[in-house]
């Protein structure tokens, strides 16, 4: 969608930004897949327990990580929705292990948000106090379930 959003530069890589403001629960754009498959990587969303796909279109494969996410990778409605007002020129990020089991690239996380993880390696690595504060997919809830 032209003009919900753009990729910019940030640091050593790249991240996704805000071209207008967003209202909360407003959808910032419809969410779709690529090339489903059983191996995970970089920029793929896990779409099932062995599932995984890179998400369309195609600039959502820079939304970074936070622990205080902007948006909800919402795998049901097929959407990516603000979780809070978000003001143009914002970064837009989720929280990987909303959509993660574990993480083929674990990482140390540096976004200072309160409460921050430290380290993400995936949902699998979390408590379910932890877990419990974030909207959590169909896939990471029936893993949790299993």
């Amino acid at each position: 969608m032209a003009g919900m959003y753009e990729v910019r530069a940030k640091g050593a890589g790249h991240g996704l930004f805000a071209a207008r403001g967003f209202a909360s629960g407003e959808v910032v754009c419809a969410l779709d897949w690529q090339e489903p498959g059983p191996t995970p990587g970089r920029h793929t969303v896990q779409i099932g327990e062995a599932l995984h796909a890179l998400p369309l279109p195609a600039p959502l494969r820079y939304l970074n990580h936070a622990c205080a996410p902007s948006v909800l990778l919402d795998l049901e409605a097929r959407e990516v929705r603000a979780l809070r007002a978000i003001a143009a020129g914002e970064e837009l990020t989720f929280f990987y292990p909303s959509t993660e089991w574990r993480m083929t690239e674990p990482f140390a996380c540096g976004c200072g948000a309160a409460g921050c993880l430290d380290r993400v390696e995936g949902a699998a690595s979390l408590s379910a106090e932890i877990l419990g504060r974030y909207a959590l997919s169909p896939v990471i809830r029936a893993l949790l379930e299993g």
